[in-house]
């Protein structure tokens, strides 16, 4: 809202949190110190325990999460993907299942970009978080900073 009305925007960077109940207690602790929105596990893992937790985060000079970045955390550390030029802002990540998954790396993280000559689909390899795209493919028209969305399997 603060860009729309032509403001500097207000810097609010989430953090992730575990929390755990029991009857008689109630626990919460950061799972990183790096900064993380639109957090996402592997299609294979949701609903069971979890090592890796694929989201964006917080370029130094940007206000918006905007570089893909996997979070293990067991051990609190996060691996950022590299983006390729000055000025890009990549979206909120949706991970698809590679044929066959049963590890949680095994995934495909599919990230639009954003730059100021328009964007593009970007194909991340999960099981290598700081590596390049292993494919892109340039979108036809500009897509909106802040777009979101799912992949959905075809009906057969």
């Amino acid at each position: 809202r603060d860009i729309v009305e032509g403001r500097d925007p207000k810097v609010t960077q989430s953090q992730l949190v575990r929390m755990e109940v029991s009857p008689s207690a109630y626990t919460q602790r950061r799972l990183s110190p790096t900064p993380l929105d639109f957090p996402r596990v592997a299609p294979q893992v949701q609903g069971r325990e979890h090592r890796l937790i694929y989201g964006t985060t917080w370029d130094p000079h940007s206000p918006f999460p905007d570089v893909p970045v996997c979070l293990d955390a067991r051990r609190g550390t996060a691996l950022m993907r590299p983006l390729l030029r000055p000025a890009e802002y990549a979206s909120e990540g949706v991970l698809v299942a590679k044929q066959g998954a049963r590890q949680e790396d095994e995934v495909y993280l599919l990230s639009l970009v954003m730059h100021a000559k328009g964007a593009q689909l970007r194909v991340y390899d999960g099981a290598e978080p700081t590596a390049p795209a292993i494919a892109q493919a340039d979108l036809p028209g500009p897509i909106p900073l802040g777009f979101h969305g799912n992949w959905v399997p075809a009906k057969r």
